[in-house]
């Protein structure tokens, strides 16, 4: 009986053991280098996947659950990847992003009053988050003495694009959505912009429960100033390494009022204590190099 014991305790280990590898094969560390392809043929932005120049590029994973953190959720519930790609002739980058998600909760609107809780990241988005130069640090405000050292001192330092919209119908598609960020230099003088425009072309697709994002993006420097955006509009070249990680916000009630954010889901592992960081700290953004070679 104890050898017969012993064996299932050894079986028992080494399965708990494939668990958890299992749940930690695709972790992505902020330090691990995604390579971005140059695209010859471009995608065309309707929220299909199809397109011959995706067909070339490896998904990377959405799966890292930041809130609750560590927290494990089935499949059907969620799911999300993506794809990058850059064109020279262009200047753009290109991003196609898969998402199954059982319960779409939009209704957001911009500039609605967050004294009254409807805060955008308690609706069901996309988020794509950006440092051009990869230099890390915070880009909250544009802020001063106490407020700088909590909040940064550029805002444009890094992006946080909160890509929102409401569900089109089944098997339909959108193309108008907003990009809250934040912008100001305090908490007691702030505003939330909205830089859909540095999206060149957006297309969400809806099938079934799975939501097709299909979208470029314009790449600006930290010397952006929303009167004059083509100024500080980066060149995208060879070997150009930046910082950029995508995240999910997910809600799974629509009745609730007011909303809140049940998931947040990134595409790098990050520790316990920076689980809610990339919106005001660049730091932990994955490393992204973009390749001469041609897909």
């Amino acid at each position: 009986m104890k050898k017969l014991l012993s064996s299932l305790l050894v079986v028992i280990v080494v399965a708990s053991i494939d668990i958890c590898e299992a749940q930690n094969n695709h972790s992505v560390k902020p330090n691990d280098t995604l390579v971005i392809f140059q695209s010859k043929e471009l995608p065309t932005i309707d929220g299909n996947e199809n397109d011959p120049c995706w067909g070339n590029i490896q998904w990377q994973p959405i799966d890292q659950t930041w809130i609750p953190y560590g927290d494990t959720v089935g499949r059907n519930d969620y799911f999300g990847e993506y794809k990058i790609l850059w064109s020279k002739k262009t200047n753009l980058l290109y991003f196609v992003v898969k998402v199954t998600d059982d319960i779409f909760v939009d209704g957001y609107r911009y500039n609605s009053d967050p004294k009254k809780g409807d805060f955008y990241y308690n609706h069901d988005m996309l988020e794509v988050f950006i440092d051009e130069d990869h230099s890390g640090g915070l880009h909250v405000f544009d802020g001063e003495n106490e407020i700088g050292k909590e909040w940064g001192i550029n805002s444009a330092n890094a992006f946080s694009y909160h890509m929102i919209l409401d569900s089109p119908n089944d098997r339909e598609t959108s193309h108008s959505f907003t990009a809250c960020d934040l912008a100001g230099k305090s908490w007691d003088n702030y505003s939330i912009a909205d830089y859909a425009d540095h999206f060149q072309d957006f297309a969400m697709h809806k099938n079934g429960s799975e939501y097709i994002w299909e979208f470029s993006l314009k790449v600006y420097g930290d010397t952006y100033n929303d009167n004059n955006k083509e100024k500080s509009r980066v060149k995208l070249t060879s070997n150009k390494k930046m910082g950029i990680s995508l995240a999910y916000c997910d809600n799974d009630d629509r009745n609730e009022d007011p909303k809140t954010r049940d998931n947040f889901f990134g595409s790098v592992a990050v520790p316990r204590e920076a689980n809610n960081d990339h919106w005001r700290n660049a730091d932990l953004y994955r490393i992204v190099m973009l390749s001469g070679e041609i897909k």
